[in-house]
Parts: structure tokens; C-alpha cells; sequence
């Protein structure tokens, strides 16, 4: 076998069991031991290993060594700010981590490795009389399967496959199984299920109840129409003939469906349902009888008896499923006598990047037509599109008054996308999901065409498909509250799904005026600036699930797993994200290198547009009107730590630091530094952490003096050593993050401190 890729698994293996393994280690794991099944037994003999070195205190007598205590707290580097003149450079330590190394404890264990061994050897003895424990089963001789049960209650015709991928079955009772990976399956009777390897299985049919330990973080359950991501929980699963359910008792999962396009996270107390032919239902934590069924599963205990878990699982499930799905009756018909039709017109011509085909005519919607399928909560809409390509919406009215964008997100077909024209375009809408106790007997249908020269306020890009993808699929709202699975309180727009804000053109103020506290004269000039194109700006800073979702990696410092998808990225440089060749041409050129992070989110969406934005987008998306200090209207009343600054962002002194004032650790939750993007108050344009959280890298090259002269579409300097960054961070003081705060770096620098946001902009 080859040395390198050795290793490469003794590594990852070492990660894995360290609980310190990224989402794109486990994947590569779960691939090497695919691909290279020897690997198990490298795998086996680290994990005998590392059980036998973590021993402590009443395990020693059972474990027959002493317990060997190792420290791998981190050592950090304190990280000093200092910009109080133009030739200050903000000094950024770098961060180490003192790791033992695995290769050193692995020889200080020998009599460890020694047991171990003899512990092996014991396992894959037949012990088929004992029924806790199945021991190991071959397929060949070269590669062992663990699968152990754990706990049984009533089981009878219990079958364990005899080599993995293989079946797994129960007629009746309760099986508690362990698999390699130490994911525990409680299978609840009758229930047939693959397991695929140690890091997923798929349930055929019946019910499952699994316990994920934070090594194994990533551990997946394919059911029929739904698939389940976990993020470090205890979940349920129920796959029928006709029906899948999944529930949360600990934690949260991602629910994607059978095509992979993500449908939401799910904390604990929350499902999702879906039945053949009918619109997935996420069902939401509620008061009453799920409040009282729910505390009686015991959080994470529900893995201690799955058939209880599951039984009460059914019943939450089904109580939800029921308010969304009221019986069908005359009284509940949608009229379909009153449709109507709105057109919003452009004498502009189309962009050809958003319709290639398009003509130079306007749009114009027609002969709008809704109906209820019989006994059924789905509403048909139909219309008709005439002139040049558009991007559709719809809005539903009953008795005079126009539904909440809130109401109207359960929609499929020939909406919230680009669509070219026909007649006969198709809208589905799901009643049920949207509107679950409501009647109406005056409900009309109001379709806009919006040319793309004047889109809707809200954009979003779905990188579900992930780094592999060839393709991401672009849709336009209305606005945030008309996103569907409950809109931006859904971590899925953290993590799968890009949010951009429309900002338009304007003229504002920037700079800071000469009494403003904080400021830095030299940088800081006061201007107008006038932009005279709209643009979108991202509503959140760029996350680490939605980086690693365009790149397939995870470079940040902040590495807890329960809280890193939804924290920004951070140790990203300006070459990573343009690129340094073709990347560095600003503002000659906007090209970007292919393979960064710019290149590849432009190809996969087809958008040469997606950027950086410039210092004079930044700082104008940021006051979103103001011209105070902070875009919530306030100025700054203390230059270390001020009030009005803890309600819009992360900065040191409300969390970023310790209370001594250190750095925290890599491992820290969201409660110190970098928060969960969008934690704090959004500004008048609906963009959040705009001040504190991650200093935001721009496209311009820095310079100095901005002069006091008005400019128009300012684009930085022709040249130059440093690029911007604005917004200050979770390290530093109040000051720091005032909106007309400077500052710049290198383009291949990195801190934990640094991330960025995108904009996009219209031609």
C-alpha cells in the first residue's frame, strides 16, 4: 500500500477519534475505507488504542493499564490591533495548536497495542450464544465487519449482514446495534435497512432511532423521498410504504429529499414529513400535547428504549401533520372565478447574462387561471407570458387583501426563476403548508413578471449540490420573509442557500466626520460618493458550510462542529477568493482565477458578476442611509465597549474575548469569538453583522487619503501593495467597528479574523 496514503488514514483516523475531524476529513475517511477496505484494520487497532489510553479513574481496573493523561489545550498567540496612523499594521498572531503526536503515544502504548490485540482476537471469536454481542463476521479474509449489539429487548429474528454493504433486519422487538463508527441504530421491529459503511445506512423499511457521538458527526440515513444529514444529535426516522417521517430528540439534522435539495435543518422537538406525491412538511415545535409528548422522550436518552422514542415520535408527527392537512369540504374550495394578472413593464433591454434568448420587448402575463384539485389542499396556477423572458412571482389575494409574503412560500413550477415565454406556465402552490388553517371561498392569483433589468429585492443561490456540482440553481423573492421553510430563521440560509439583498443606486455620505469618536484622520476623509448602478449584497457574511459547500474545505480557526456550518469563514485570504493571476488585475480587469472561490461560484451559477464589493459598495450597503458612527443611528459613546454597538454586532467586549480578555479557544461555542451570522439586529436594508463578527475583505487596492472631493463609482487605487477591509471584528474594540473604520492587509494574509461577503452586481 502506498506510504503516503497510509499516512494520509493514520491521520485522519487520528482526527476521527480526536473528535477534532472536519466534515471534509470524515468524508474523506469514509472514502478511504471505501475504496481501500485493509484500512479497517489500521482503523480498529487506533480506535482499541485510544479507548485503552483514554482510561480514567474507575475504567483503570477494567482496562488493566493506568490511564496515560494527555493536555492538547492550544496555545494562541495574542492578537494586537493597531491602526492609529497610516504606517500602523494590525498584527495578527499566528494561531498553534500543541498536538502530541500520534505517531510518538503510539509507540509509548505498546502494551496497549499489545491488549488491544488480544482484545481483537476476543471480538472475532464466534459468540453467537451471547446475545448481546454479535462478534466480527467476514466476507473474506482480508476485511472484518464490526456491527454489535448493544442492547436487545423482545427481539426476535434478529439478522446482521455478514459483510457491510449488507442487510440488516428485525421482525419484532427492539435491537440496539454499534457500528465502527460508534453511531448506535436502536431498530424498532419490523425493520429492514443497508448498512452502507460505518458513516450511513439506508432504511428500507420500519423504524430507526440513532445516537451520533461527535466523532462521527456527518452520519447519514437514506429513507425513501428523504435523506438526513446529522449535525451531532439523537434522531428518528420512519420509512412506510407510502410515508417517511423524520424526528429530532437531541441536537439538529439536515432534511434534504430524494433529489438532494436541502429542505431545512431541524433542531430538537422539530421533523419533517413527506407523503408520496404531496409537499414535504417540516413540523415545528408546538405548545400542548407535543410540548408534554416531547419532554417525555428524554432528550438524547431516547436511544435507551427506541420503541418508546418511536411511538412517541408517531404521535408529535402526526399531531403536526394533522394541523397542516385539514379535511377537504366545500367550505375550504379557492374560488377560481377572480385570477388576475400584474405585469411590472421595463423599457429597458434584458440582461443577457440573466436570458440569452430574450428579446427586446417587454413582459406581459395573461389569462391567469387558479384552481383546488378535488379533495386536495394543491392549488393549480396557470398564466401565460408574452414579450421577452421575465422572473415570475406570485402574490395571492382573498377578500381584498393581499396574503403576507410568509403565507405564500410552499411554490413550485414556473416560479420565483428566470421563465421564458409560453402559455400554459405552471405554478403549484401547497395550501396545506402554507395556509393549514385557513379557509377562503375569494382567493385570486396576482402573477408579476419582472423584467430582469428591474429583479426582485431578494436573490438566493442553492449550493446544496456542493463542490462537485456543475451546476447551482439560481431563485428570486419578493422578500426574505417570502423564502420557503420559514425563511431566514432557517439555518438552510446559513448553510445551503445564498441570501442577497437588492441595494439600489444612490448617493450617501462616507468617511467620518471630524468629531466622530474613533476616528483616524488620515484614512477616514469625509466624502460623497454616488453610486449609479444597483447591486446585491449578501445578507450574511459567507459562512463555513456555504465555503466549503463552493471549495469542499474547511479552513477556518472556530472548528466546533456543533456550531462551525453557520459561523462566517474566517482564515481566508484575498487570492483565495479572487485568486492572485487573473485575480489581481482590479480594477484593469474584474476577472478572477478559475479554481478560487469567485471562479468556481461564477461558473456553477453561470453569473459573472458575483465579487468582492468595492470599499464604496461596502461602506454605502453598510449605513443603509445613516451617517452616524453605526448603521442602527447611534455614535459610539466609549471606545472600548459601547451599548448601542452590542445590539448590531460581535465585537470584543460582548463575547468576541474572554472576560480576562484572552482569545478563545478553537473549540469555543458561539458564545465567544465569531458569532452565528445574523445573531444580532440587521440594518435598514436587511443585511446583518455589517459591524463586528469578521473584518470583510473588498476588491480595492487601499490608499490612504480619500480627499474630500464628491466621486462617482469609486474604485480604489489603479495599483497597489494592500487591499481593504471594513467592519471590524470579534477581536477588536468598539472603535474598530464604527462604519467608516479602515483597514488593509496583504492579499495572501490570513486571520481569524478575516472573512467577507459577496455582492453581485447588475450591468
Amino acid at each position: 500500500m502506498n506510504l503516503s496514503l497510509l499516512s494520509d488514514f493514520e491521520r485522519l483516523t487520528a482526527a476521527v477519534l480526536d473528535r477534532t475531524a472536519t466534515p471534509v476529513d470524515i468524508r474523506s475517511f469514509n472514502k478511504l475505507l471505501r475504496d481501500y477496505p485493509e484500512l479497517a484494520d489500521v482503523y480498529f487497532e487506533q480506535a482499541q488504542m485510544h479507548a485503552l489510553l483514554e482510561c480514567r479513574c474507575e475504567k483503570v481496573q477494567e482496562c488493566g493499564i493506568a490511564p496515560v493523561l494527555i493536555s492538547r489545550e492550544p496555545e494562541i498567540e495574542h492578537l494586537q490591533s493597531d491602526i492609529l496612523d497610516s504606517s500602523s499594521r494590525l498584527t495578527v498572531g499566528r494561531v498553534h495548536s500543541q498536538r502530541f503526536s500520534w505517531r510518538w503515544w503510539k509507540a509509548v502504548a505498546v502494551l496497549a497495542l499489545l491488549l488491544s490485540g488480544l482484545l481483537l482476537w476476543y471480538a472475532g471469536q464466534d459468540r453467537t450464544g451471547d446475545p448481546a454481542v454479535s462478534g466480527l463476521t467476514r466476507d473474506d479474509p482480508d476485511h472484518e465487519t464490526w456491527v454489535k449489539v448493544v442492547q436487545a429487548k423482545a427481539d426476535k429474528g434478529l439478522q446482521l449482514p455478514q459483510a457491510v454493504p449488507g442487510k440488516a433486519s428485525l421482525k419484532e422487538g427492539m435491537a440496539r446495534i454499534r457500528m465502527a463508527s460508534g453511531v448506535e441504530v436502536a431498530m424498532v421491529g419490523p425493520v429492514s435497512l443497508v448498512i452502507q459503511d460505518a458513516m450511513q445506512i439506508r432504511l428500507l423499511e420500519g423504524r430507526v432511532v440513532t445516537y451520533v457521538p461527535p466523532r462521527a458527526i456527518g452520519f447519514r440515513v437514506y429513507a425513501p423521498q428523504l435523506t438526513v444529514c446529522d449535525l451531532g444529535t439523537v434522531f428518528g426516522v420512519t420509512a412506510l410504504t407510502n410515508r417517511t417521517d423524520v424526528f429530532v430528540f437531541d441536537g439538529r439534522v439536515k432534511v434534504m429529499d430524494d433529489t438532494g435539495k436541502g429542505i431545512g435543518l431541524c433542531a430538537a422537538g422539530e421533523g419533517v414529513r413527506t407523503e408520496t406525491g404531496k409537499w414535504p412538511v417540516k413540523i415545528g415545535r408546538y405548545e400542548g400535547e407535543a410540548e408534554r409528548l416531547f419532554a417525555a422522550t428524554g432528550g438524547d436518552a431516547a436511544i435507551d428504549d427506541g420503541m418508546k422514542a418511536c411511538n412517541l415520535m408517531e404521535r408529535i408527527i402526526q399531531g403536526g401533520w394533522d394541523r397542516f392537512n385539514l379535511p377537504v369540504s366545500e367550505s375550504n374550495i379557492y374560488s377560481t372565478q377572480m385570477a388576475s394578472a400584474q405585469s411590472l413593464l421595463s423599457e429597458e433591454q434584458s440582461v443577457s447574462d440573466l436570458s440569452p434568448a430574450s428579446s427586446n420587448s417587454a413582459p406581459v402575463v395573461s389569462h391567469v387561471r387558479l384552481a383546488q384539485r378535488p379533495e386536495s389542499r394543491l392549488v393549480d396556477v396557470l398564466y401565460d407570458l408574452a414579450g421577452s423572458s421575465a422572473i415570475i412571482t406570485l402574490n395571492l389575494v382573498t377578500n381584498g387583501a393581499a396574503l403576507p409574503d410568509s403565507m405564500v412560500t410552499a411554490l413550485s413550477g414556473d416560479v420565483s426563476m428566470l421563465v421564458e415565454p409560453g402559455t400554459d406556465r405552471h405554478i403549484l402552490w401547497q395550501a396545506a403548508a402554507d395556509w393549514p388553517e385557513q379557509l377562503s371561498t375569494q382567493m385570486q392569483a396576482c402573477v408579476t413578471a419582472w423584467s430582469v433589468t428591474q429583479p426582485p429585492p431578494v436573490w438566493v443561490v442553492d449550493l446544496t449540490p456542493g463542490p462537485d456540482a456543475l451546476r447551482y440553481e439560481t431563485y428570486y423573492y419578493t422578500s426574505e420573509q417570502a423564502l420557503p421553510a420559514g425563511g431566514l430563521t432557517n439555518d438552510l440560509y446559513r448553510t445551503d442557500r445564498l441570501v442577497m439583498r437588492r441595494v439600489p443606486a444612490c448617493s450617501a455620505l462616507q468617511g467620518s466626520p471630524v468629531n466622530e469618536l474613533g476616528r483616524v484622520e488620515a484614512r477616514e476623509d469625509q466624502h460623497a460618493v454616488t453610486l449609479t448602478q444597483p447591486f446585491y449584497m449578501g445578507v450574511f457574511e459567507m459562512t463555513q458550510w456555504q465555503w466549503a459547500q463552493v471549495m469542499g474545505t474547511f479552513p477556518s480557526f472556530f472548528t466546533n462542529s456543533l456550531y462551525a456550518a453557520a459561523r462566517p469563514v474566517e482564515l481566508v485570504s484575498y487570492n483565495d477568493i479572487r485568486g492572485n493571476v487573473a485575480g489581481a488585475g482590479w480594477p484593469g480587469s474584474s476577472a478572477v482565477d478559475a479554481n478560487s472561490f469567485m471562479g468556481r461560484l461564477r461558473s456553477r451559477t453561470g453569473f459573472g458578476g458575483f465579487d468582492l464589493p468595492t470599499e464604496a459598495q461596502w461602506e454605502t450597503s453598510c449605513r443603509s442611509g445613516e451617517e452616524t458612527a453605526l448603521n442602527n443611528g447611534f455614535n459610539l459613546t466609549n471606545r472600548i465597549s459601547d451599548a448601542s454597538l452590542s445590539l448590531v454586532g460581535r465585537y470584543a467586549s460582548n463575547g468576541g474575548r474572554l472576560e480576562n480578555g484572552t482569545v478563545p479557544p478553537s473549540s469555543s461555542i458561539t458564545e465567544n469569538g465569531s458569532a452565528k451570522v445574523g445573531s444580532y439586529l440587521p440594518n435598514a436594508w436587511g443585511l446583518y453583522d455589517m459591524h463586528g463578527n469578521v473584518w470583510e475583505w473588498c476588491r480595492d487596492w487601499y490608499k490612504t487619503g480619500l480627499g474630500d472631493d464628491p466621486v462617482v463609482d469609486p474604485q480604489g487605487a489603479a495599483t497597489g501593495t494592500y487591499h481593504v477591509l471594513r467592519g471590524g471584528s470579534w477581536l477588536d474594540e468598539a472603535w474598530m467597528s464604527r462604519s467608516a473604520c479602515r483597514l488593509d492587509r496583504l492579499p495572501g494574509y490570513t486571520a481569524n479574523s478575516f472573512g467577507f461577503r459577496l455582492v453581485i452586481e447588475e450591468p
